[in-house]
């Protein structure tokens, strides 16, 4: 079968989900293109390599760990209806065009970010990019941090971010090291982010109060 359907296997899935899947079921989909992308030799990219960061930014999540799956069928637990959500976020992506907000140094003191050395305790310093882009696609809150350096691990080059506080290290969005390039997006993102800091933090209490129970 895998033969028969080379091309944009995707839209032939979108188009006769039952000859593929049995059912148009997001779940069924997922583990398709786990188990096609696994038995190729060189594997196809089916999938931008940041769409689980797109999901969380247009879905409206903190980060995107759990997964394009899980993100989207939390919201639309109806499997049809997430199959069908999922393909308008890919729509949604093969269109999207970035608008660039602003441009952050890093601190020029080193960043304390570090990671683990694998197999032993030792720590090693991470290399940062000098500077990042900021960058949004649409009115959803957050917005995806991009660089072009290769050499860097921190961030990743496309990375999504739900609050400008979660670049206090190392980037500071603050006028030293900050280039702004969009000043009504630059001015939502800040507005956002207070609102995002607030929320969080009585999010923090509340956690704080059912632990100390």
């Amino acid at each position: 079968m895998l033969r028969i359907i080379e091309g944009n296997i995707l839209e032939q899935i979108r188009q006769m989900p039952n000859m593929y899947l049995g059912e148009r079921s997001l779940s069924y989909m997922y583990h398709f293109i786990s188990g096609y992308s696994m038995h190729r030799d060189q594997p196809q990219k089916l999938l931008p390599a940041d769409f689980h960061e797109w999901v969380a930014y247009r879905l409206h999540y903190l980060e995107p760990t759990s997964g394009y799956r899980n993100m989207i069928l939390n919201r639309f637990p109806n499997e049809a209806e997430a199959f069908n959500r999922f393909f308008e976020l890919l729509d949604d992506h093969h269109s999207r065009s970035p608008k660039t907000v602003a441009k952050i140094r890093a601190h020029p003191i080193d960043p304390d970010i570090f990671r683990m050395v694998p197999g032993s305790e030792e720590r090693i310093r991470v290399k940062v990019a000098a500077e990042v882009t900021v960058v949004v696609y649409t009115d959803d809150p957050g917005f995806f941090v991009v660089h072009d350096d290769v050499s860097a691990e921190h961030p990743r080059k496309l990375e999504f971010r739900p609050s400008l506080s979660w670049l206090e290290v190392p980037y500071k969005p603050q006028p030293e090291y900050l280039t702004v390039l969009d000043q009504p997006e630059f001015s939502r993102l800040v507005r956002e982010s207070e609102v995002f800091e607030q929320n969080w933090q009585k999010q923090r209490e509340v956690w704080a109060g059912e632990t100390s129970k």
